[in-house]
């Protein structure tokens, strides 16, 4: 009888100090509502993530919106820009124009770059001596112009006009921030005139640059389509004068002197 009792009193022990229904109960409340406030929270955390983001897209929207008003604002504001009259008796803007030579009736384009402005076209006007057609071949003329030498390139601009000094044409390179990449902001774009790959070529200040070549001392003529070179009325030594060179594999602007005896191209810029 005693054995019995030793054994029942652990158990009894087990029994009366384990934990109870209510106690269980109180847990797993209190788990609960742990969990349904993570939950909440996570909701919490959700929502304010996607009005996060959906402010962000419609200030995204909204500054693309008021980048397009801008932008059309401008274009506005562009188009209302007051006109000027030129030359050649054209209304244009006040970067772009016109000049009609009155010697042989032709009009050029012309361009303002800086404070400069430029023809923007190859002169085209026949003198009568030191004057060539590239190849001979006048069907040549209107698309480059003519090549002159260089005592006949000094004096062939029309009145109002004439060639660039070596200065004003690296006034004109320096406004382009340097020789390195003015070539590219100077030459006409694409393969039609210049041969591919047309390095760099932007035409961004119109003045549309064309690759017109060059005849040598002997009468040959020579790189049509992949250069262009244009007189200065400066002379470097007795025998030879600056020019400006543009190439088709190449962005810069290049200064060198050559005899005045070879053909270049010309372009008049406006007297002050």
């Amino acid at each position: 009888m005693k054995k019995l009792i030793v054994f029942f009193i652990p158990l009894l022990f087990l029994i009366a100090c384990g934990p109870n229904k209510q106690e269980l109960a109180q847990k797993q409340a209190v788990i609960d509502s742990l969990k349904n406030e993570n939950a909440s929270l996570q909701n919490e955390s959700l929502e304010k993530i996607k009005k996060d983001s959906i402010a962000k897209a419609e200030a995204f929207e909204k500054a693309i919106r008021d980048s397009l008003a801008a932008v059309r604002t401008q274009d506005s504001l562009a188009a209302l820009k007051p006109k000027v009259v030129n030359n050649g008796g054209k209304a244009t803007d006040n970067k772009y124009g016109s000049f009609t030579d009155s010697r042989d009736s032709k009009t050029y384009k012309t361009v303002k770059i800086g404070n400069q402005t430029w023809m923007a076209e190859n002169l085209a006007y026949k003198a009568s001596s030191g004057c060539w057609a590239y190849d001979n071949n006048q069907s040549n003329v209107a698309t480059y112009g003519y090549l002159y030498d260089w005592s006949t390139a000094k004096t062939v601009c029309p009145t109002g006009w004439h060639v660039p000094t070596d200065a004003e044409w690296t006034t004109l390179t320096t406004y382009l921030d340097g020789e390195s990449v003015a070539g590219g902001k100077l030459k006409e774009i694409g393969t039609t005139h210049w041969i591919s790959p047309n390095e760099e070529a932007t035409n961004e200040t119109g003045f549309t640059a064309l690759p017109g070549g060059n005849r040598y001392l002997d009468g040959t003529f020579s790189n049509i389509g992949c250069d262009g070179y244009w007189w200065s009325a400066t002379e470097s030594y007795a025998n030879s004068a600056w020019h400006r060179s543009m190439y088709c594999n190449y962005g810069d602007v290049s200064r060198n002197y050559s005899s005045k005896e070879v053909g270049f191209s010309v372009r008049c810029v406006r007297d002050f």
